[in-house]
């Protein structure tokens, strides 16, 4: 009974091929950083991090991290530290790994996603449970994704489509490039792509509920500068403040 079932996955490992997303090479020891701000309130700061390349079962990925928290003087009514961590393939930008450490008002909330791009398989470690599924070819997480933007080739009108994967679901990402436009902020000036990604399905799971604009430099270096976020609960923005590479 075994040696069919044997057979197919050698095959499909045989036959899997690893594609490449993207024209522009993501920078490695980058960090950016962010200040976030809920209804014009200064909510807290927000940084994005590639570290050096890792080897992954003789794939070249990234390890980068997102680091968000909220300022002390707002602890007493909502306190917020989270990092995510995620590691994914150079070239297709699939992941290979997504971790996440919450720990909002006191509870403490972790999670690991293992992925095998190859076998389309995930296993979700949350809370002693180990949950095991099936993905689409070259799923992303939440993370990679905004690697994956960062990496397109962007022009107006443009529309791409990505698979992103949190928790035991899978949801279409929908990327539009709505139109150029220049911005102004802290760190300066910028000609940017105004892109609006968009989850199909049950988005409020991955709490991004709401109509989400990304503004990203028109040049070799993608700077993701702005975010807004129109949700159920207000305007949300995060503003790049500093860009650096080691």
């Amino acid at each position: 009974m075994l040696f069919p079932i044997f057979c197919f996955a050698q095959n499909k490992k045989e036959t899997f091929i690893w594609t490449k997303l993207g024209k522009y090479k993501l920078p490695i020891n980058e960090k950016l950083t962010y200040a976030v701000s809920w209804n014009s309130v200064n909510l807290g700061n927000a940084e994005l991090e590639t570290k050096s390349l890792k080897n992954i079962s003789g794939r070249k990925a990234y390890d980068a991290f997102l680091r968000v928290a909220t300022n002390p003087f707002l602890s007493s009514l909502f306190d917020l530290n989270a990092v995510f961590e995620s590691l994914f393939d150079e070239e297709s930008k699939a992941s290979f790994e997504f971790k996440s450490k919450i720990k909002q008002n006191g509870q403490t909330r972790e999670e690991l996603i293992i992925f095998n791009p190859i076998e389309q398989t995930y296993e979700l470690r949350i809370s002693g449970e180990v949950k095991r599924g099936t993905t689409a070819s070259h799923t992303q997480d939440i993370l990679t994704a905004v690697y994956s933007i960062r990496s397109l080739a962007l022009k107006q009108g443009d529309i791409y489509y990505l698979k992103v994967h949190s928790g035991e679901t899978s949801y279409p990402l929908t990327i539009k490039v709505l139109r150029k436009e220049k911005i102004k902020i802290k760190l300066g000036e910028f000609n940017c792509f105004v892109i609006e990604p968009s989850l199909e399905g049950n988005s409020k799971e991955l709490g991004l509920s709401g109509k989400m604009l990304i503004w990203v430099s028109d040049d070799k270096r993608r700077l993701p500068c702005y975010f807004k976020l129109n949700s159920q609960i207000g305007l949300i923005i995060a503003e790049l403040e500093s860009a650096s590479v080691s």
